[in-house]
């Protein structure tokens, strides 16, 4: 019985760990950013990541869906499937949606930005996929920062 329970925990822990080797990683030079303040962002990711690899971040304000905000700064609208087939529907990002930034490669494996939050509240920094077009449903990676 514990090995039927010991491979059931092992399967469960697998994919976590071959997920472990590429990972994305946020950290801001202040752990309590201020409105109209400059925040410098170091992305570090692990994996293989090839010389032309250019990261995104996207900041997304507080209260915005962060899958509307992805659909707008990244793709430029959004899909839907009817029964005359898909329709795409153009959707405009705004600032109050938030703002996406370029990072530039400081390492073979990081990439720095400087961003300024226009307003105070919880905002969520997202690298919506890391050296690739579109953007990653489940491995966005993210990080919410609260700014005063």
């Amino acid at each position: 019985m514990r090995a039927i329970a010991a491979a059931f925990v092992l399967m469960l822990c697998l994919p976590a760990l071959a997920g472990a080797k590429d990972r994305v990683v946020l950290s801001l030079s202040t752990s309590k950013p201020a409105a109209q303040k400059s925040v410098h962002v170091v992305v570090r990711a692990s994996g293989r990541l090839g010389p032309d690899c250019r990261m995104q971040l996207l900041a997304v304000a507080p209260g915005v869906s962060k899958y509307r905000a992805l659909d707008a700064f990244v793709i430029g609208g959004y899909s839907v499937n009817g029964p005359q087939g898909n329709t795409f529907h153009p959707l405009k990002p705004t600032r109050r949606m938030g703002f996406l930034r370029s990072t530039t490669r400081v390492g073979p494996k990081a990439w720095r930005a400087t961003v300024r939050f226009p307003r105070a509240g919880t905002w969520r920094l997202i690298v919506p996929n890391w050296c690739a077009p579109g953007y990653a449903g489940a491995g966005v990676a993210e990080r919410l920062v609260t700014v005063r």
